[in-house]
């Protein structure tokens, strides 16, 4: 298939799938003043039909993925997730092998920079997914994340939260940022990774604590065949990935897993060490990734490749098939 003819083919599916997403979400909208289980119902079906999009456009428009995972954990109802951040498809990545994995694709809530909350289709999208988007200014930030995890935790409803403590991707840009940070406060930094920030996962942890046994998963993320002296956001970007195939065969993943209790987050102090312990071990790991394309030496592992489970089914669901179907009839009977 010719560039040209991939591009359009990429537009043209999109825009079909994120806007009969968006109207299912405005159409539903009265719901969320006569009955608030409904709607949230909804919401959820069209954050689940989302995940389903997004695994179709990685078979159609990139080359089709199979995530590796080490030291695979079973995603609890109620759960967080944090992760080491390289590409704009992160996000993409780990929300798909939780369809995969039937685990929470439907409830999963990303926490993100607030310039994604405006695009059109795709953040209006967003915003009805309920995620958090923050200005990576706390005095702000403190707020809008408080209000929203409030409104998660009212309720024992299952979801998975996402959030990537480096804040941003690894760049010429953000790299020096972490080693000027690391600079000024005397630590040494990190070389895979940026330094993290600890305020927005310990706040979120700790307004979520009314759960003890709340499941914190730490995920390490790896890819391969990006050339020396290229950073991952470089290599595989938004335009490569879905419009010129230039997309990684396997991404790798390592999971390890804590109940909220077991977790230091009474203390500033002791949480800081904790996740820099965290951090001590993926550098790690991506280190050991560099020389041997493995996150564990050992060598065990689940491969998990990233397609439809019910292909049929799951394509409707994608394209939430029943939208256009009653948009035509009620255009006919407009006009009859």
């Amino acid at each position: 298939m010719t560039g040209w003819n991939r591009v359009l083919k990429f537009w043209v599916i999109f825009v079909i799938a994120t806007l009969n997403i968006n109207l299912v979400q405005i159409f539903s909208s009265p719901f969320k003043l006569i009955s608030k289980s409904i709607y949230t119902s909804i919401i959820d079906y069209s954050k689940a039909s989302f995940s389903k999009f997004l695994v179709i456009l990685l078979n159609l428009q990139g080359n089709g993925s199979v995530v590796r995972v080490y030291n695979p954990v079973t995603v609890q109802p109620q759960s967080v997730i944090f992760s080491n951040h390289q590409l704009y498809t992160d996000w993409i990545y780990i929300w798909t092998l939780l369809y995969k994995l039937e685990s929470n694709a439907d409830h999963l809530i990303i926490i993100l920079k607030h310039s994604l909350k405006h695009i059109p289709i795709l953040g209006w999208g967003m915003q009805f997914f309920n995620f958090i988007f923050l200005r990576r200014s706390w005095a702000v930030d403190n707020k809008t994340l408080s209000n929203q995890l409030h409104q998660i935790s009212a309720n024992s409803n299952p979801y998975t939260l996402l959030l990537f403590p480096e804040g941003t991707t690894i760049s010429n840009d953000s790299r020096p940022k972490s080693n000027n940070f690391t600079k000024k406060i005397g630590v040494e930094d990190f070389h895979h990774l940026l330094y993290p920030r600890v305020t927005g996962l310990l706040h979120s942890l700790r307004s979520l604590s009314h759960n003890p046994n709340l499941q914190v998963i730490d995920s390490t993320l790896a890819y391969p065949d990006i050339p020396p002296g290229v950073y991952g956001q470089d290599w595989y970007t938004l335009k490569n990935t879905f419009l010129r195939r230039i997309s990684p065969d396997i991404i790798h993943l390592h999971m390890s897993s804590w109940k909220l209790c077991d977790i230091p987050i009474h203390s500033d102090d002791l949480f800081t060490s904790w996740l820099l312990q965290r951090w001590h071990e993926k550098e790690q790991r991506l280190r050991v990734f560099q020389e041997s394309h493995t996150l564990d030496p050992s060598g065990k592992y689940q491969d998990i490749p990233l397609n439809l489970t019910h292909p049929l089914a799951h394509t409707l669901d994608a394209f939430i098939y029943f939208v256009p179907i009653i948009l035509v009839y009620v255009l006919c009977r407009l006009v009859i």
